[in-house]
């Protein structure tokens, strides 16, 4: 028999019935279980999540705010109470709870408005290279191809330790298709290379597809048949202490640290520089601000609803100022396919440099074994 709380057991039945990454419903199951106790502890019990009242939530998070000092808790940010709202108010709306008519909004609780700043910055390609550099030299290749899926592909790093199927069968129809041997005539936009498919570790499970970046297509193409190659021997890119995905990201945060990734330039800040590179490229292209912006917004995996706040707040805080500026009132009416046919047309009749030099990487035979296990870099 269970010891759940009918206020419990509503979380559960509500997660049931919510959007998002699993991980994003367990944090909404933990902070509304700490609501459901704080609640209990000042006397004033939830019997339902549907029921929650305006009161109930501002003492909470009026508690969050300013814990007393005896408590052992910290102050949240603007950021994290912003979030418990959200989880608190998810929770009640897959239960039909109508939290808006009972005013509980971050703005009616007076929260101040969150900053949606980006504190990463697109990492040097210097100090992506040096990283590269150690991994390999480590023994550590796994790691170091997830950093270039990362750089070439916008790759997540849970996207990319996953990245083998997709990665296998894109390989494979290209090779069908007699593409894969014309690096040499690559122009930028052409149909030989056509987007590449994730989903596997993406955010919801969400499919995209994103693009190359057209200055890197050589590299780009090495780094997936050299991936390929790696994963005929290895489940993941780089492989744990324990079995499970969990341990392996574990592992690749570790790993980052020892290779330098930290701070402003983190792992994260490899996704920003690939962002950053395909903004200016279809800036380049003759693509206007808003059109650039949904497209790099796809390739990133968010919604296009975001795309000048993620892009212009976050991603390429200084390739977005490069923009002149736009009308206030534009037509969202050309999907985004029509925009990728309008960028093909672009590139085919726009010169464009030759590939930058290839980056160095271990032959298929020369790649040694993850060592997982071992001290680190």
């Amino acid at each position: 028999m269970s010891n759940k709380s009918p206020a419990q057991k509503s979380v559960y039945a509500a997660v049931q019935h919510m959007g998002g990454a699993r991980s994003t419903r367990a944090a909404s199951v933990r902070t509304c279980m700490k609501f459901i106790e704080f609640c209990q502890s000042t006397g004033s019990p939830i019997q339902h999540m549907k029921t929650v009242t305006f009161e109930q939530v501002q003492a909470f998070i009026n508690f969050l705010k300013s814990p007393p000092p005896d408590s052992g808790r910290k102050a949240l940010t603007t950021a994290s109470l912003h979030n418990t709202v959200a989880q608190i108010r998810a929770c009640m709306t897959a239960l039909h709870g109508k939290p808006d008519q009972k005013g509980i909004t971050a703005k009616n609780l007076g929260l101040p408005t969150r900053s949606r700043k980006g504190t990463k910055e697109p990492i040097p390609d210097e100090m992506f290279l040096d990283a590269v550099t150690k991994a390999e030299l480590a023994g550590e290749v796994g790691f170091a191809l997830v950093l270039r899926l990362e750089r070439y592909f916008g790759h997540r790093s849970l996207e990319a330790l996953m990245s083998g199927r997709e990665i296998k069968k894109y390989i494979t129809e290209l090779e069908d298709g007699m593409r894969i041997n014309q690096l040499s005539a690559m122009a930028p936009g052409d149909s030989v290379f056509p987007d590449l498919p994730v989903t596997d570790g993406a955010k919801s499970g969400r499919f995209r597809k994103t693009a190359f970046i057209a200055k890197y297509a050589v590299q780009s193409i090495k780094t997936l048949l050299d991936t390929l190659t790696y994963f005929n021997a290895h489940k993941f890119l780089v492989e744990g202490k324990k079995k499970g995905l969990k341990s392996c990201l574990a592992r690749a945060r570790y790993l980052a640290k020892k290779c330098g990734l930290v701070g402003k330039y983190s792992m994260h800040s490899i996704r920003y520089r690939y962002a950053e590179d395909k903004l200016i490229e279809y800036r380049d292209a003759g693509l206007d601000r808003l059109d650039a912006f949904r497209l790099v917004t796809a390739h990133l995996g968010h919604g296009e609803t975001r795309a000048n706040a993620l892009i212009a707040g976050v991603y390429c805080q200084n390739a977005a100022k490069t923009f002149p500026k736009m009308p206030r009132k534009r037509d969202l009416s050309v999907p985004v396919e029509q925009l990728t046919a309008m960028l093909n047309a672009a590139y085919a009749a726009k010169p464009y440099p030759e590939p930058e030099p290839a980056l160095r990487t271990c032959a298929p035979d020369q790649i040694p074994p993850n060592q997982a296990s071992s001290g680190g870099v």
